[in-house]
């Protein structure tokens, strides 16, 4: 049937929204997955949340930060004595002081008297204050304060203390490090204060006070705070956000990272591909899907900042840290399209997703703080920012920042900071987000990897890749003819070299007759990836072939023949290394998705999804194939019925045998009527009545439509075929129907003579029947030259008649007939050899041939001398497209 073909965009949407069904359907199924998927930012939140639980509770019995409903005083102590650590063995001086005067001496000997626990050998005295800085810096915690007197003029007193902050004399005795100014300078002032005071008033000194000091002082000192609500000293956001906010998003980018690299490994892409699927549809479905949970993570994320009442989200504008979230994920997406083009492993997709991970959670801890500062040239900002979650890092931490004061506002993004802005943030974002998008789309097409039919790396210039259809501006590849490459031609059947012969008289684009029509093409497995070896192995070596319509070509061989890769790439699964195959008029090379509107491929592996059933497998083609929506369940119905699977189509596939699954596979290849059915061994593991049951779907198959079919059974060949091609060694050997193929390399005819009864068995009846066995014996061998028996009882002999003989079979069968009473004979049965003896006898006479390596005859050669402009462009410009290729080689030595 045909269908109205949409233009490209109708199908991509048609496409896209299946595919998004069937990526739906399958995260549905795998509930735990999902439902980690949707709540891993919350655990994250939560995470965070609990740090700063237990820091808050850490800090929570500092005065300074804890909850003060009311001001309070404490009392000023005695000045505490310096007790060593017990590891450094030593005395420590309790405070030393400068200089070493008459007044000064007076002063310390009342600060002694005032504090009991004080004696001389606490203090120290000093000429000057040098002498104490030269004391310290040669002494490490020999003291923990010093009184430095600087002058006794004009009536001022003016002294400082000075104080160790260090930790290595325990100030208390109790092993702690209390605040100094309560503990040590607040004492020591107060006791200073009191002796100048008592020399003012000549309470304790036998010297004149200076004029300057007041005849009466009373000083009363105390410290305390003022009032003040409980404060959080450390913000957890500014210092750990990036990281838990980044580990909450980047979780989608391993897993979405996963699937696909899955989906490329098990071929499960590519066969969406060769069944028509487009390029767009499939890389918009996983971005839509994947963008759905990215924005569920993003709104679950600023909510669970809420419920945790984080200062980050309740000062900042919503869309300051809701645009930075959105930009990221979907950067981190399009970073996930780049590394899938890259990989073939899902198990080095996952082990490198989980490496970027780590990786960058510990670089953005450290690099934005170092690179987006005053001085650093903006080049190198933008080369690190080519790394959305270094630049995701900055955004943070400029909210973070923001959100200890005021917080930012939506209409300061673009002049907060005259340093890379929030503003230039979402820019270097979307401009990564692009970036990645196109170099995953650019290696995807380039190269492709294991499976897919690699592109020129100009290919986004040729015309035809935009719209589906050649045209006279694409870039056509002037690589010469193989056929003259290929060694021993003498070695090749008559009916093989006529092939040939007629396929290059044939102009495969404009011919009407043929379905399929095969130049010269060559499949070369490289040992290297960029230059020739002797370990590369020749899988198809200039194989020249037509296939008519409305007809199935069988192609036959051993294991390591090489029909399994031409299948592959007639359909577009491996591409060639030279030559090229016609497809009702469209080449292989430079037409494929033309190609698969009207194709249909049974692979040798079943490519199923396991959370998928029977039906929506085929629903999902049917769309592939542009049936329309209204058609599909109808076409479902049929597709399910003819294989035998309507009763268990709503079953999940990993519950069905092997052979349903083959037979499902089968289903997929007829869905949407195509032209031509590529099958590759569609009978495997099917038991004889499913076997007989496809044989029959595909019998019927063949009205109006091509087939090629690969198999390993002679039986099937034998009863679907129209034509049969043997290939051995990478090339084609014989060609030609059943009948003809037997003639020509069978053994010849089996003729079995059936004898008349002679009555029940008896000794007498058995040496009779003997006696006539042997007549009939004599009779054949002197009939036939080198006739021999092949079986014989006392019911029939069997003879082989050599295929050098055929001409006088008729003749020697008109006279066993007429000799039919005489030599008492009951019925006459010819056979032809077998496909599966002539099978063996292609094999056979193959099996000595070496494997030789292409080489370039000396046409092929000489075309090096002559050059034209155009192929010393090309050569540069195949050159030139190594270079983004080496992106592709690191991932691939990283596989």
């Amino acid at each position: 049937m045909e269908f109205e073909e949409p233009n490209y965009f109708q199908l991509t949407l048609k496409q896209t929204r299946i595919l998004l069904i069937k990526n739906w359907r399958i995260a549905y199924r795998k509930r735990v997955t999902t439902a980690i998927q949707l709540t891993v930012p919350f655990f994250f939140v939560l995470g965070l949340y609990l740090i700063q639980l237990a820091v808050d509770d850490a800090l929570s019995t500092n005065d300074l930060f804890a909850d003060t409903p009311s001001s309070f005083n404490n009392p000023i102590s005695l000045i505490p004595k310096c007790i060593p650590h017990p590891s450094s063995g030593s005395h420590c001086f309790t405070f030393i002081y400068a200089p070493d005067d008459d007044i000064i001496q007076e002063f310390v000997s009342g600060v002694l008297q005032d504090n009991p626990h004080l004696g001389q050998h606490d203090v120290k005295a000093f000429p000057n204050p040098q002498a104490v800085n030269n004391f310290i810096l040669a002494n490490k915690n020999k003291t923990q304060a010093a009184y430095i007197f600087n002058s006794f003029t004009n009536g001022i007193i003016n002294y400082d203390i000075q104080y160790n902050t260090s930790c290595a004399n325990s100030w208390n005795g109790n092993g702690q490090c209390p605040p100094p100014i309560d503990s040590v300078i607040a004492p020591m002032q107060v006791s200073m204060d009191k002796q100048i005071m008592k020399l003012s008033n000549h309470k304790s000194s036998s010297h004149t006070p200076p004029s300057f000091i007041p005849n009466s002082i009373s000083i009363e000192w105390s410290s305390g705070l003022l009032a003040h609500p409980k404060t959080k000293y450390y913000n957890i956001v500014s210092d750990l956000g990036s990281i838990f906010f980044f580990a909450s998003l980047m979780f989608q980018f391993v897993l979405m990272l996963q699937d696909m690299v899955v989906e490329k490994e098990t071929k499960l892409k590519e066969g969406m591909r060769m069944m028509g699927l487009k390029e767009l549809a499939y890389y918009l479905s996983w971005f839509l899907t994947y963008s759905v949970f990215i924005i569920l993570n993003v709104f679950l994320l600023i909510a669970s900042g809420f419920i945790f009442q984080f200062t980050f989200f309740k000062r900042n504008d919503f869309g300051t840290y809701f645009f930075l979230f959105l930009l990221f994920g979907m950067s981190i997406i399009c970073f996930g399209f780049f590394l899938s083009a890259c990989l073939r492993k899902s198990q080095a997709a996952t082990f490198i997703g989980f490496f970027l991970f780590i990786l960058f959670s510990i670089l953005q801890a450290f690099i934005p703080n170092l690179l987006y500062i005053d001085g650093k040239p903006y080049s190198i900002q933008a080369i690190f920012s080519l790394l959305s979650p270094i630049v995701f890092a900055k955004g943070l931490t400029d909210l973070a920042t923001a959100s200890n004061f005021a917080g930012l506002r939506w209409s300061g993004i673009a002049d907060h900071t005259h340093v890379f802005p929030l503003l230039l943030v979402y820019r270097w974002m979307v401009l990564d987000s692009f970036i990645f998008l196109v170099l995953g789309w650019y290696i995807d097409n380039v190269f492709p990897g294991e499976f897919g039919t690699p592109k020129p790396f100009f290919f986004f210039l040729q015309p035809s890749y935009w719209t589906g259809r050649p045209s006279r501006l694409d870039f056509k590849s002037t690589t010469p003819s193989q056929s003259s490459q290929i060694l021993n031609h003498s070695n090749l059947d008559e009916d093989v070299i006529n092939e040939e012969l007629k396929v290059k008289e044939i102009d495969p684009k404009n011919s009407n007759e043929f379905a399929v029509v095969i130049k010269d093409l060559v499949k070369i497995y490289r040992n290297n990836a960029f230059f020739r070896s002797k370990k590369d192995f020749h899988a198809v070596k200039g194989l020249s072939l037509t296939m008519q319509k409305n007809q199935l070509f069988a192609v036959l061989g051993p294991n390591g023949a090489g029909k399994t890769t031409t299948f592959s790439m007639l359909t577009g699964l491996f591409g060639p290394t030279h030559g090229d195959a016609y497809i009702y008029g469209h080449s292989i090379s430079d037409e494929m998705n033309t190609i698969r509107k009207f194709m249909g491929v049974c692979p040798q592996h079943d490519l199923l999804f396991s959370h998928l059933t029977g039906r929506e497998h085929l629903e999902l083609y049917s769309a592939f194939k542009n049936i329309p929506v209204h058609r599909i369940d109808q076409e479902v119905e049929e597709r399910l019925k003819e294989v035998g699977l309507l009763e268990i189509g709503d079953r999940f596939t990993t519950v069905y045998s092997g052979g349903e699954k083959r037979r499902l596979s089968v289903a997929i290849a007829m869905t949407g009527d195509p032209k031509i059915v590529f099958l590759d061994e569609p009978c495997t593991a099917m038991d004889p009545i499913g076997r007989r049951q496809v044989w029959n779907i595909i019998e019927k198959m063949k009205k109006n439509r091509a087939i090629v079919l690969t198999t390993h059974s002679m039986e099937e060949a034998d009863i679907l075929s129209d034509k049969i091609g043997i290939m051995a060694l990478g090339r084609l050997r014989c060609l030609g129907d059943n009948l003809h193929l037997k003639s020509k390399y069978g053994s010849g005819y089996k003729v079995t003579v059936y004898l008349k009864s002679q009555g029940p068995s008896s000794y007498n009846n058995l040496a009779l029947a003997k006696s006539i066995q042997a007549k009939i014996v004599n009779f054949v061998l002197q009939s036939v030259q080198g006739a021999t028996v092949l079986a014989s009882s006392t019911e029939h002999v069997t003879f082989s008649i050599p295929r050098d003989k055929t001409n006088e079979l008729p003749a020697f069968l008109e006279t066993l007939e007429n000799n039919q009473t005489l030599l008492n004979i009951e019925d006459i049965d010819v056979n032809i050899s077998s496909l599966e003896e002539v099978f063996l006898k292609i094999v056979e006479d193959t099996t000595n041939e070496s494997k030789q390596p292409i080489t370039q005859d000396k046409k092929s050669a000489a075309s090096w001398k002559g050059c034209s402009g155009t192929f010393w462009l090309n050569v540069l410009l195949t050159i030139l497209g190594y270079i983004p290729g080496v992106i592709h080689a690191i991932f691939v030595v990283l596989d």
